[in-house]
């Protein structure tokens, strides 16, 4: 989930996860197959969480979620953190679905 426009705020809260969760346009069949929410800015991701998949509410008379859950297992997040990702030339959806596992993913 890209956070560039809310960054500064969570660098200055030290708050990720709220940032993170936000509210987003997903499609209700993605929601059961969400494990984790990996926050990326400029292409790096900067945070790791597991999502709770009891833990999705969806916004009145919208199509946005929001997620609960918690920091991700250090196991996990030593997969993931500080790791550059690419985008298509010219994404603009703040969210993509397909990350391929690391090499030495268990």
């Amino acid at each position: 989930i890209n956070i560039n426009r809310r960054y500064r705020e969570a660098k200055k809260n030290v708050d990720f996860y709220e940032v993170t969760r936000g509210s987003w346009l997903i499609a209700d069949k993605w929601i059961p197959t969400l494990r984790y929410a990996l926050a990326e800015y400029k292409g790096f991701i900067v945070e790791v969480f597991e999502i709770d998949p009891d833990g999705w509410e969806k916004e009145a008379n919208s199509l946005r979620w929001t997620f609960s859950g918690t920091r991700a297992p250090e196991e996990i997040r030593k997969l993931y953190h500080n790791r550059k990702i690419t985008k298509k030339k010219g994404a603009a959806n703040p969210i993509s679905y397909q990350l391929q596992e690391p090499e030495n993913a268990t």
